[in-house]
């Protein structure tokens, strides 16, 4: 099963759920927090100082006002560069998440094959190769700041000769009005203009919200809550597989099942043996439809599981792994998982049957 599970993990190219939730639902709380009010609070900003400015003086107010939609414009292609940075740098700190829980969840095992270095490797190389898009979205961020900051001076200084020049035609009786006029308009676009880093959080926020999205909204092939399909009512239990041919999507050059054909009649015992990789866990996945055989039929008493309901499937079918998973709780809560309905006395009944219920009546509770 192992060797399945990292098949489907290359294939699918998506870092675990755990690091995703953990670096980006704080990138969500902050993009939807003060950042939105932020952000309005300089676009009304900006309109008001305008109408102030055009109603004092409509001419000199239309020189400058340029300067917001530049500054505005400046920012979109900050936003598309540094959104794409970002989204670059996701990829690598999934990917290094991964790495980092992978560790944890086996640190016996890594601990035991002296693994630590190798792991702290890998684990920074993940990292490593993020860091170029971490450094270019602040250089992009830099950069635009920049290029804002000479697009106010250099309208500021236009709106004062535009100004002068018509105090000194006499259009403009007042020369209060050009500084008020001046200041006001670049006020405006300069509380626009520093919203920069708060659209660069919302930004961030939305790429992180996309990358949950697609991974909340992607349907699987092979989909468990689906409610199609047939249903057994009264399974026999007999089992066959018609030449099945499975295969990795990442591995298409090596054959896991070839042609395998096998049937177990209902009461039979049957063992699968072989050397590791050869296919017998992925029988099993087969049965269950965790996989699904790119050739061949699966059938249980003479009905292709790909036409049974898939829950309905993995409730009739009980498997033990091979290193099986305790959850806290108790035993009967254990051995019912995913069966509401059991009562006690099928609990004890299945605890007999597997020769666990010797050591289950000595527990202290």
């Amino acid at each position: 099963m192992l060797r399945q599970d990292a098949a489907w993990w290359d294939t699918q190219k998506y870092g675990t759920i755990t690091s995703q939730l953990n670096e980006n639902i704080d990138k969500i709380r902050d993009g939807i927090g003060d950042k939105i009010g932020l952000l309005l609070r300089g676009i009304s900003m900006y309109i008001t100082t305008f109408v102030v400015a055009f109603i004092i003086d409509w001419l000199t107010a239309c020189v400058i006002f340029a300067v917001g939609p530049l500054s505005c414009l400046t920012m979109s292609f900050m936003a598309r560069l540094v959104s794409h940075s970002s989204m670059k740098q996701q990829d690598s700190i999934e990917k290094a998440g991964a790495v980092l829980q992978e560790t944890i969840m086996n640190i016996k095992t890594v601990q035991a094959c002296n693994g630590e270095t190798t792991m702290l490797n890998k684990y920074s190389t993940a990292l490593r190769s993020g860091r170029i898009y971490g450094i270019l979205t602040y250089v992009w961020s830099g950069l635009f700041d920049g290029i804002f900051f000479v697009l106010i001076y250099a309208f500021y200084g236009l709106g004062f000769y535009f100004g002068g020049m018509s105090y000194l035609t006499g259009r403009i009786k007042d020369p209060g009005d050009i500084f008020i006029i001046a200041n006001i308009v670049i006020f405006g676009a300069y509380f626009l203009g520093v919203l920069s880093p708060h659209l660069m959080t919302i930004l961030k926020a939305r790429v992180a919200a996309a990358v949950i999205y697609k991974r909340i909204k992607r349907t699987p092939v092979i989909d468990c809550y689906s409610s199609e399909g047939k249903i057994l009512h009264n399974p026999k239990g007999k089992i066959e597989f018609q030449n099945v041919h499975f295969w990795y999507p990442n591995r298409t050059e090596k054959k896991i099942l070839d042609g395998a054909s096998w049937k177990a009649n209902p009461g039979q015992t049957i063992a699968l043996v072989g050397p590791s990789g050869c296919g017998k866990s992925t029988s099993i996945g087969l049965l269950t439809r965790l996989y699904e055989a790119q050739k061949g039929t699966v059938s249980i008493d003479d009905v292709d599981v790909t036409m049974l309901n898939i829950h309905a499937l993995r409730k009739m079918v009980g498997i033990v792994q091979q290193e099986p998973t305790l959850f806290n709780g108790t035993i009967f809560e254990n051995v019912a998982l995913g069966d509401v309905s059991i009562t006690e006395e099928k609990i004890i009944h299945a605890c007999k049957i597997a020769n666990a219920d010797g050591f289950v009546q000595k527990l202290a509770d």
